[in-house]
């Protein structure tokens, strides 16, 4: 089936907003704690210190990140989920996620660097081939494994499965709709980092530009699980019972 596109994103906004409680009660602390995290690296940034302590944060936040992805998923599309976690915690779930993008930025850079080679080698006896235009063309194999094997998080997060049926089911789910796939799940999350960026860069606006991102990442997770919602099948003959 085709996604309606903006039926989803539509769709995500009502789903924040009937589920408010629930993600309330379930991400109330992994937001604080990444927003506590973010505005002490934006402060230390700021007063060009960091080092070994900004590492160290930058991990907390990323582990906050897939909590809060994991959790999220679990508040949209799983229909009788009542938190019983600790306010801060860490599963299975998390761990096979974190996986999943280790696996998934590997083959990105595999993937990127092989384009690379490729695309850097025809266009370089071209003359008049600007840089952007390099850029465009290398982001396009980037751009569509990511719309293929997007997918594969939410299932990870809500099902017991393997880490290869879940790419494999997301890759299956994936194949008639890489278009509003990158459109909802890349372009939405791209378009916000990037007004988020600039909002960072204005003065007054930097901490503001901190603490929105852990507010409106339900919201693109959001959209992901609407994806995911529409185009999961059941025992579709790859995922194991």
């Amino acid at each position: 089936m085709k996604l309606p596109i903006v039926k989803v994103f539509l769709g995500a906004l009502i789903l924040v907003i009937d589920r408010r409680i629930h993600l309330i009660r379930s991400l109330w602390a992994p937001v604080a704690f990444g927003v506590s995290l973010s505005s002490c690296q934006h402060f230390a940034i700021s007063q060009n210190e960091g080092g070994a302590i900004n590492v160290w944060i930058t991990i907390l936040i990323f582990m906050m990140t897939i909590i809060l992805a994991v959790r999220s998923y679990g508040v949209f599309l799983i229909s009788d989920n009542e938190s019983k976690e600790m306010p801060i915690s860490w599963t299975m779930r998390e761990s096979r996620f974190l996986i999943t993008m280790i696996i998934v930025s590997f083959a990105f850079g595999i993937l990127t660097l092989i384009a690379g080679l490729i695309v850097g080698t025809f266009m370089h006896s071209r003359d008049g081939v600007s840089g952007p235009v390099f850029a465009a063309i290398l982001f396009i194999p980037g751009a569509y494994l990511a719309s293929r094997v997007l997918l594969a998080f939410p299932l990870i997060a809500t099902k017991e499965v393997t880490i290869p049926e879940a790419l494999q089911n997301a890759w299956v789910m994936s194949r008639h709709n890489v278009f509003g796939i990158l459109l909802l799940c890349v372009g939405v999350p791209a378009i916000l980092a990037a007004f988020f960026a600039l909002m960072a860069n204005i003065d007054g606006l930097g901490v503001i530009a901190v603490v929105l991102p852990w507010i409106t990442m339900p919201v693109e997770f959001a959209i992901i699980a609407l994806v995911f919602s529409q185009l999961y099948v059941p025992n579709n003959g790859l995922e194991s019972s």
